[in-house]
């Protein structure tokens, strides 16, 4: 993409998070008819399309042009887990058995909910109060990645990434403007949920700006971090070129 292409793509990311989708789907179409091969357009057609299979499409497309690309795992998760029914507390918690050995900080919510005597405990997962400990981290990450620093950067991801993901998957694909990073400055903070191998899990999810140095301007991010170990670790970062 051009310069002003890049400015349109950012407009629309933006829209996108200010609850404007169809007007950021409108950008991104348009955007796609020039480049139908650019896998950054394809990524978020998948969050402002019309329906699912239209989004399913754009997944499709993207994973084949390239399924090394870091934003696909969060896509295909965030897609999947529109198609899940709104699920409601049950009345009886059991603890749950992950072979990936998450661990969840719960606040535990007493819920005196007496029917024929039977008392029912919510367990609800806050993820507001997690938020500034992910953040923390997703920052490190990317002041570290600006080094090109492979092992330290590695240390900061997920352990179930390899650590060439983190070596062509960011560090390669940025080196045009990364070593110039600033600072980000997180716009929309959320929770996805998903399901590896039978297992539910949880991921915090930022994205925003992402500033850089030299008068290389801004670009947009989108970072999904879970929890290993009682530490957050970062799963994916997508990152667009800044333009001035």
């Amino acid at each position: 993409m051009n310069q002003s292409e890049s400015q349109a793509f950012n407009q629309a990311v933006a829209l996108y998070q200010a609850g404007k989708r169809a007007e950021a789907k409108q950008i991104l179409d348009n955007l796609h008819l020039s480049h139908p091969n650019d896998v950054n357009i394809l990524l978020w057609q998948i969050y402002t399309a019309d329906n699912p299979d239209d989004a399913r499409n754009a997944l499709n497309t993207a994973t084949r042009l390239n399924p090394d690309h870091p934003g696909l795992f969060q896509a295909r998760t965030w897609l999947d887990s529109q198609a899940q029914p709104q699920q409601v507390v049950a009345s009886t918690v059991k603890p749950v058995s992950s072979s990936r050995n998450r661990i969840w900080p719960i606040v535990i919510v007493l819920s005196l909910l007496v029917v024929g005597g039977i008392i029912t405990f919510a367990l609800v997962w806050t993820p507001t109060v997690e938020r500034p400990a992910a953040e923390k981290v997703l920052n490190d990450f990317m002041r570290t990645a600006a080094t090109s620093n492979l092992d330290a950067t590695y240390a900061l991801s997920s352990p179930y990434l390899a650590k060439d993901d983190v070596k062509t998957g960011l560090l390669d694909k940025s080196t045009a403007y990364l070593p110039n990073y600033d600072h980000l400055q997180v716009l929309d903070f959320s929770e996805r949920n998903g399901t590896d191998n039978g297992d539910d899990f949880r991921y915090l999810v930022f994205s925003g700006t992402a500033f850089y140095k030299n008068n290389l301007g801004k670009g947009s991010f989108i970072a999904e971090l879970e929890k290993y170990d009682n530490d957050w670790k970062v799963v994916t970062i997508d990152l667009t070129p800044p333009a001035p």
